[in-house]
């Protein structure tokens, strides 16, 4: 997982208008309820802001940037690292596990992510991806805020140049690698890793949600 370095000052203010307490409600309902939660991915820790009013929650973030300007509260424990990192430091088993906003996307081998997950057998990992459909591609993204401007230009696949520009200057400029994935192959990976499809929700453009279930041990 790639950490964002100029780019986390900005985040929350490009981010703000998302609707982050009520899709962490969602998620917590689909999950059962969850009381030991599992939160890949992180960022700034608006979802786990929501969780810790219920749960134990263990945020994964690369970005110790993002970090840094995170929520903080009681139930809330932040590890500063990769995910692979993680799994290989703790034991820990949870309830449920969530990687939102397509974190997948940033973290790539995903198979790792699956086989190794620490989720009791019946518990759930729910996430995001990008799922296009056919034929649609990246285009070019400028988004105008009150202090700076924020241009994202798709480069090869899977790369990303992500700018802000505040008046005449580049004050941010970042090289993103953000992964796409299809159906088939996040079925065929969460057979293999012992979990059950349980659902699967567009929720426009090419985001998708699946709702996955630990059903068996493979290792």
């Amino acid at each position: 997982m790639q950490s964002f370095r100029g780019y986390a000052k900005y985040y929350d203010m490009i981010y703000r208008k998302k609707p982050y307490a009520a899709e962490a409600m969602e998620v917590y309902r689909m999950a059962g309820k969850p009381k030991r939660i599992l939160d890949i991915g992180a960022g700034t820790g608006r979802h786990a802001r929501t969780w810790c009013r219920f749960a134990e929650v263990m945020c994964v973030e690369p970005s110790e940037e993002m970090v840094k300007v995170a929520y903080k509260h009681k139930n809330i424990t932040y590890f500063v690292g990769q995910v692979t990192e993680f799994f290989e430091c703790f034991q820990y088993t949870f309830d449920a596990a969530f990687a939102m906003f397509n974190v997948l996307g940033y973290i790539g081998y995903i198979g790792g992510v699956f086989l190794h997950l620490p989720l009791k057998l019946g518990g759930y990992f729910i996430f995001d991806i990008w799922e296009p459909g056919p034929g649609q591609k990246p285009t070019v993204v400028i988004r105008k805020f009150k202090d700076f401007i924020r241009l994202v230009v798709p480069l090869e696949d899977p790369y990303y140049r992500i700018f802000i520009i505040k008046g005449n200057r580049i004050v941010v400029d970042e090289y993103h690698q953000v992964e796409v994935f299809q159906r088939e192959s996040i079925e065929k990976m969460a057979s293999v890793c012992g979990f059950k499809v349980c659902s699967r929700k567009r929720l426009g453009g090419w985001s998708c949600r699946y709702k996955l279930q630990k059903v068996k041990e493979v290792l």
